[in-house]
């Protein structure tokens, strides 16, 4: 009955783990959550009155399908602010959270077998939107050694005619790795003389805890008319449920992620833009402070890893994830996600598998820092005795 797009579809691992993990802490079990990347902090209050202000002036009624001009004008004081570049109406579209912003792309940009250069590892839902709009993705192997980073070196074996986006992802997921301001400056050269867009995905960028974010057009303005960059408010701002991300680039570009948008969903929820309008043009306070206590809790869950030298892992740069290799504490037979389900049955504490990211990330796990720095020190705690350190 379904069509074979439907047949091959990847219900992201993140999300089983996670409902199982409410499962048991609804059953009364002392779950630890520290599957999904969803940061534990409150929506601004100024962003929450915005809401209710725009529900109290009866901002309820279609909008345009970007976005409202208001919103739009955000988003272009954002990218003047943080990237120097002059952005238009028609460069500039808003839909329901940063993962429409990718789809659209990719449905607008890819004919079949058009090849997509990205990382191995990878979240998970590049690969499975990719393939459904027709497309190759063609996952570059990464190493440890260099925090799972994309490489100028790695990008030029890949490189071919078929490629027609190479993506972006620094900060990345599920890695944190940072691709530093050096290796980009070698990735872009590689670059300069292929056809291949660039689509950038900053969803973490203020999430940068070692040196600040590398980006493309920071080191070269010029590349505005081959960069698409995607990025949401619901890692920034806390704002994951609101769903309301943007995506700045060509206008043909645009224009079509428009249309497409059009046929499906229409505008975001035109009360979830007003509130956007605020955090986007407000004090970036927030944000900051967030930033400080994800850091401070990277380096307290990595200066508890590095008591325990049985356990590999790799130090994020970015974002607010961990990644451990568990490979040599696998019982025969067993996989990734057969440990992550055994440490969440027996011992509480949900992670994901790392494989669902890629074969280099193969008895791996990951665990999300979006959490207190209580609930992370337990969690370790957990996952020590489970490994019976």
């Amino acid at each position: 009955m379904l069509n074979a797009s439907a047949q091959q579809l990847v219900s992201p691992a993140t999300f089983t783990i996670s409902a199982r993990a409410a499962e048991l802490k609804a059953a009364g079990y002392p779950v630890l959550n520290l599957s999904i990347g969803e940061p534990d902090f409150t929506v601004p209050d100024a962003i929450k009155i915005a809401a209710h202000a725009a529900i109290d002036e009866d901002c309820s009624f279609y909008t345009p399908t970007g976005g409202l001009p208001v919103l739009k004008d955000a988003c272009i004081a954002k990218m003047k602010r943080d990237y120097a570049l002059d952005y238009s109406y028609n460069e500039i579209t808003c839909g329901a959270g940063g993962k429409q912003m990718l789809f659209n792309f990719f449905e607008v940009i890819l004919e079949k077998g058009d090849q997509v250069i990205l990382t191995d590892p990878a979240w998970l839902s590049y690969v499975e939107q990719i393939k459904w709009a027709g497309g190759v993705p063609t996952c570059v192997p990464t190493t440890p050694e260099n925090n799972f980073n994309l490489t100028a070196e790695a990008l030029k074996e890949a490189l071919n005619a078929k490629t027609k986006v190479v993506l972006i992802n620094s900060p990345g997921n599920p890695t944190g790795g940072v691709i530093s301001e050096e290796e980009l400056g070698k990735i872009m050269d590689v670059l300069e003389g292929h056809h291949a867009l660039i689509l950038s995905d900053d969803v973490y960028e203020f999430f940068s805890y070692d040196a600040p974010q590398a980006h493309v057009l920071r080191l070269n303005p010029k590349w505005k008319e081959r960069v698409v960059t995607v990025n949401s408010l619901s890692k920034t701002y806390a704002m994951t449920g609101w769903r309301l991300g943007f995506a700045a680039g060509p206008s043909k570009i645009i224009a079509a992620m428009e249309k497409r948008q059009s046929l499906s969903t229409s505008n975001p929820c035109s009360i979830v833009q007003m509130a956007a309008v605020c955090a986007l043009n407000g004090p970036q306070d927030s944000v900051l402070a967030m930033r400080s206590a994800f850091k401070k809790r990277r380096d307290l869950a990595v200066d508890k890893l590095n008591k325990f030298a049985k356990l590999p892992f790799v130090r994020p740069q970015g974002a607010f994830y961990i990644l451990m290799d568990v490979g040599s504490f696998l019982k025969s037979g067993e996989s990734d996600l057969d440990f992550c389900e055994r440490l969440l049955e027996e011992h509480f504490v949900a992670m994901v598998p790392g494989s669902v990211f890629g074969m280099a990330t193969q008895g791996w796990i990951r665990m999300s820092i979006a959490s207190s720095e209580a609930v992370i020190d337990e969690a370790l705690d957990r996952l020590f005795k489970f490994l019976d350190f």
